[in-house]
């Protein structure tokens, strides 16, 4: 019974993706966060026993946004107010705490700015945690864009500087602290600059399968090209 649990913000122009929203606008950066989100939504689900769509913030627009745009056999929850750290607890907390007798159950979460993240790397933490408390995915900004434990571990990440190149390092340290184990997946990389979705956009174009799994990124993608390519021949005016 593996939980996998995604956190997801809802997508409104000049509120999502705002350092992609620095280099292509406020209304580019909301169609990537709603294309990334579709594209997860459509294929993670079936790599987990339940899957939790964590988002945020909580309001009515939001929840409507979701209802209207979530599957229908998926569970929704509301992040409470709180540091990424805060959020991540939560998340963990909640997962065990249904987790019923299954007490050693693996719980994985992950961030919605991996549109492309394969699907392998779930079925990887899953099997790692048979044999360690915490797993990573390793992102390429020295966060994580995947974390999972293999039961609850409260608390772990009150002191880590999240957004930072020491995210993943501090991470690690706070788990040895704490007398446990953890093992990493391989590097995988976030969306967040104009530069990230030139990676992107090569990855899809060259790889069939992997653009099948994220149809509407690749069509966001091939819509703002033209403006990417721009603004990577002028990055220093971006």
């Amino acid at each position: 019974m593996t939980t996998l649990g995604l956190f997801a913000r809802h997508p409104v122009p000049g509120k999502t993706k705002t350092r992609l929203a620095k280099s292509l606008g406020n209304e580019a950066a909301a169609q990537f966060a709603t294309a990334f989100l579709h594209d997860l939504l459509k294929r993670m689900p079936s790599h987990a026993d339940r899957f939790l769509l964590c988002a945020t913030p909580e309001n009515q627009e939001s929840l409507d946004w979701f209802q209207t745009h979530a599957p229908t056999d998926i569970q929704l929850l509301f992040q409470p107010d709180g540091s990424l750290g805060d959020r991540i607890d939560w998340f963990f907390r909640s997962a065990f705490a249904d987790s019923g007798e299954a007490k050693t159950t693996p719980a994985i979460l992950i961030g919605s700015d991996s549109p492309d993240l394969p699907s392998s790397m779930i079925s990887k933490a899953s099997i790692l945690l048979q044999q360690t408390d915490v797993v990573f995915c390793p992102a390429t900004d020295g966060g994580y864009t995947l974390v999972g434990m293999n039961q609850l571990h409260a608390n772990l990440f009150d002191n880590v500087a999240f957004g930072s190149l020491r995210t993943l390092s501090q991470s690690i340290d706070a788990i040895q602290a704490a007398g446990m184990t953890c093992q990493l997946l391989d590097p995988w990389y976030d969306v967040d600059e104009v530069q990230d979705l030139s990676l992107l956009r090569s990855r899809l174009r060259t790889d069939l399968k992997v653009r099948n799994s994220c149809p509407q990124t690749f069509d966001t993608l091939q819509k703002y090209w033209p403006n990417i390519e721009l603004c990577l021949q002028q990055q220093d005016q971006c």
